[in-house]
């Protein structure tokens, strides 16, 4: 009895894992992940309206811009959410997508 248990609760478990981990159930979950750079003034910011709405690659795109109008080409991009490693079904975005790349600041003296 306690053996069919188990078995049955990992299996649920792993279910629950897969099915959650899938792009297409992520995208009804709305997030949002701003990104900034600040030397004294913040004077850049920028978002990242979530998974499968608006790709990483325009933040960068934007910061990049901003490197080149303000002469600043030694400006580090920090992003401003933490992993929360309690949400199982970000396990496979925290390991695989650039965004967990750059380095995280909690306050603007931070960065």
């Amino acid at each position: 009895m306690k053996k069919k248990l188990l078995i049955t609760f990992c299996t649920l478990f792993l279910l629950f894992f897969l099915i959650s981990n899938l792009t297409i159930f992520n995208m009804y979950f709305p997030h949002s992940y701003p990104y900034r750079y600040c030397a004294a003034k913040c004077d850049f910011e920028d978002l990242e309206l979530g998974k499968g709405h608006d790709p990483l690659g325009q933040v960068q795109a934007n910061f990049e811009a901003y490197k080149l109008s303000t002469g600043k080409n030694d400006a580090v991009l920090y992003r401003r959410f933490e992993r929360k490693w309690w949400q199982i079904w970000n396990w496979i975005d925290f390991a695989t997508h650039p965004r967990w790349d750059y380095p995280y600041a909690e306050r603007d003296e931070d960065t």
